[in-house]
C-alpha cells in the first residue's frame, strides 16, 4: 500500500521528488513512538522514496521521532517543525543540515496525505472524505483530543 501511495504521490507533487532528488544521498529512518512502524527515506536520487525499514539500515545519517498525529500535522503545515522540536513533540538525531534541509523542502511544498489517499478512490472521494472525517471526529471525541 505503501508502494502506491509513494507512486501516486509522485505522480501529484513531481517537484517535491524532483527537489527530495536534489539533496544530497542521505538515509532518513522516521519514526512513530505511537506505532510500531519505522520507515526510511532516501535522499539525493531520482528514486527517493519512502518505505518500510525492514532490518538494522546501514548507513543511517539522521532519524526523526514523533507521533503519527504530529508528523501528519508538520508535513500538512498545521504544526511548526521547529515548535515541535523545543517542544519534544519531535526528536531529531544525526545530521541536523540534511534534516533542516528536508523541512525547508516540506514547508515550501503544498502536501496533503489525506487528499493524496482520497484520490485512490476516483468519484468516491468526497463520500469517502466525509466517513473518514466522521471517523476521525468520533476518535477525537472518546480520546479527548481536539481536531486541527
Amino acid at each position: 500500500m505503501l508502494k502506491l501511495l509513494m507512486r501516486r504521490m509522485k505522480r501529484r507533487h513531481p517537484r517535491l521528488f524532483n527537489n527530495l532528488a536534489g539533496l544530497k544521498p542521505s538515509v532518513i529512518v522516521i519514526e512513530l513512538s505511537d506505532l510500531p512502524h519505522r520507515f526510511v527515506l532516501r535522499t539525493g536520487r531520482a528514486a527517493s522514496v519512502l518505505s518500510l525499514l525492514s532490518g538494522d539500515e546501514k548507513k543511517i545519517v539522521a532519524r526523526i521521532r514523533g507521533s503519527l498525529e504530529s508528523l501528519l500535522d508538520m508535513l500538512e503545515g498545521r504544526s511548526d517543525g521547529d515548535t515541535l522540536f523545543f517542544n519534544r513533540g519531535l526528536s531529531i538525531e544525526g545530521d541536523m543540515e540534511i534534516v533542516v534541509a528536508l523541512r525547508n523542502l516540506l514547508d515550501r511544498e503544498e502536501i496533503s496525505p489525506m487528499d493524496d489517499i482520497l484520490s485512490f478512490f476516483g468519484p468516491f472521494a468526497k463520500p469517502a472524505g466525509g466517513m473518514i472525517y466522521a471517523l476521525d471526529q468520533a476518535i477525537r471525541a472518546m480520546t479527548g483530543r481536539r481536531a486541527s
